[in-house]
Parts: structure tokens; C-alpha cells; sequence
């Protein structure tokens, strides 16, 4: 996966989430700002470079969770786009055989 800016990372949490970790970095002193324009591997990454989540009132498992289900949610649209590429190419590929 190619590093993504924080704001992308930042969006894919839920308003509940995003309020939660705004908290978070504002509460341990860190600046949003700052977070939102740098790049990040992951949203691992981007969530331990903000705030420490074994800090934060949440707790590490809370993040941890979190972090695996963006990250899951974020492999399965990469597995829908390669169907629907595929299932382009042999709709094109059938078109071509049967004319």
C-alpha cells in the first residue's frame, strides 16, 4: 500500500471515532494539524504516531480493534475492485467471441 496523508486515514474513522481520537491527540498534546498532513503506511501507523492508545481513556484495545477492522475494510474494497475488473475483462473478452 502506497502512504497516505492523515486526512485519508482521519475519514475513514466514524464521527463517534474521529471525536474520540481528537480527544486523544488534544489530551496528550499532540497537534491535529500536523497529524492530518503527514503520510502514513497504514492506519496502524497513522494511530500510533498521533497518541499513545495505551493512554488514551479508550485503552489499546479499543485502537487495536479499531485499526483491524479500517485495515479489513480497506482490503476487501481492493478485492472488489480486482472482481469488478475481472468480470469486465470476460464481459469484454465474451463480447469479442460472440459477434
Amino acid at each position: 500500500m502506497s502512504k497516505k496523508n492523515g486526512e485519508y486515514f482521519y475519514y475513514l474513522m466514524s464521527n463517534r471515532d474521529r471525536m474520540r481520537f481528537k480527544g486523544n491527540v488534544s489530551s496528550q498534546d499532540k497537534n491535529i494539524d500536523e497529524i492530518i498532513k503527514k503520510d502514513y503506511n497504514s492506519f496502524d501507523d497513522f494511530l500510533n504516531q498521533s497518541f499513545n492508545p495505551q493512554h488514551s481513556l479508550q485503552g489499546k484495545t479499543y485502537w487495536n480493534t479499531l485499526s483491524r477492522q479500517i485495515e479489513k475494510q480497506n482490503k476487501l474494497k481492493i478485492i472488489d475492485l480486482y472482481v469488478v475488473i475481472f468480470l469486465i475483462i470476460f464481459f469484454l473478452i465474451f463480447l469479442l467471441f460472440n459477434n
